[in-house]
């Protein structure tokens, strides 16, 4: 007698054609935690002391990536200060309240995000 159960015969299908949806997402779930904690860590180690904590909260992942980059862009040009003919296709400043105030005009966080986390970071 032959073990005919609907869910067994899916899962083994899925197998037989080598697409395992559950992986690909716990993989993609995976990724997304791991850029969140790099996100994360590099506001403390780094911008802790240039941005406040519910400003960088507010802000989507894309922009705290460009503001990862951008950071260690400036941090490469600023060791760099010899090469400052040297080409490159990022922006850079002279000095790092310069870099402050470009990230400040140009990343802007979710407005009603920010408000709700100052807002409970009062308390109310």
């Amino acid at each position: 007698m032959r073990y005919n159960d609907r869910n067994f015969n899916n899962y083994q299908e899925k197998q037989r054609n080598g697409i395992d949806e559950m992986w690909e997402r716990a993989c993609e779930r995976k990724r997304r935690r791991e850029r969140d904690m790099l996100h994360f860590n590099f506001y403390l180690q780094k911008l802790t002391h240039h941005f406040e904590r519910e400003w960088w909260s507010a802000l989507e992942t894309r922009d705290k990536g460009l503001v990862y980059t951008s950071y260690y862009n400036q941090e490469e040009m600023m060791k760099e200060e010899d090469d400052r003919q040297m080409w490159t296709n990022f922006e850079w400043f002279d000095t790092w309240e310069e870099w402050k105030q470009h990230i400040l005009e140009t990343v802007k966080p979710n407005k009603a995000k920010l408000r709700e986390l100052r807002v409970k970071k009062l308390g109310i």
